[in-house]
């Protein structure tokens, strides 16, 4: 019973714990199967999530003549990456693989479209050489994320989502320092968050 109940709590993290170590079969073949990387383009960007803003995100790279790399992992939509993307990789964005395979060591950025803590905090432990975009819905998840080493990270009730193209065009373009841009945000969050704890004080006091 200890051990059942072990397993089911920490199983996600051994799993994947063993596989990097090579001590079980992982799903390399599958990844190699159903991918197709260019993998003679270095300083690209790697964009994971092609959903509607990922497919926004993967058009302005287009438009810039950026190389460019999607990972999916919805079985769903790999008919639709396979005709519409040129590089793409169809893999785990928890699995250390999937970003070997998108030759992260070689990227310029990654672009997260994907709302999820455990996505963003396993992104931010790779320790990747490339800036790093995250997105949440939370400013106090976002500030963590910024003190962690993400260079830009989406709020989808603070910053909308063309704010977030703008800003990376002028990335893309060496219109702007990756640390201007950080430091822009910190500053944004912390305005949005003290905005936030006044609002919930007034109401406590009842001024609503």
């Amino acid at each position: 019973m200890i051990t059942s109940s072990l397993t089911h709590r920490y199983g996600e993290g051994i799993y994947r714990s063993l596989s990097e170590r090579g001590l079980i079969r992982s799903g390399h073949g599958r990844i190699d199967r159903l991918s197709d990387v260019d993998r003679r383009c270095p300083d690209h960007v790697i964009l994971l999530g092609y959903g509607r803003e990922g497919k926004r995100l993967t058009q302005v790279c287009r438009d810039l003549e950026t190389p460019h790399v999607v990972i999916e992992n919805d079985p769903a939509l790999l008919e639709t990456v396979a005709s519409e993307c040129e590089s793409y990789v169809f893999g785990d964005a928890m699995e250390r693989y999937t970003w070997e395979k998108a030759n992260v060591a070689d990227a310029k950025l990654v672009i997260s479209t994907v709302h999820s803590e455990p996505v963003s905090d396993r992104l931010l432990s790779y320790g990747f050489a490339a800036d790093l975009v995250l997105r949440t819905d939370d400013a106090g998840a976002a500030l963590n994320y910024l003190g962690r080493g993400a260079l830009y990270v989406s709020v989808s009730d603070i910053l909308a989502g063309e704010q977030l193209v703008e800003h990376l065009q002028t990335l893309f373009e060496d219109d702007l320092a990756p640390e201007t841009l950080r430091a822009e945000q910190r500053e944004a969050f912390r305005e949005y968050a003290s905005a936030i704890r006044r609002h919930n004080s007034g109401r406590n006091d009842g001024w609503f």
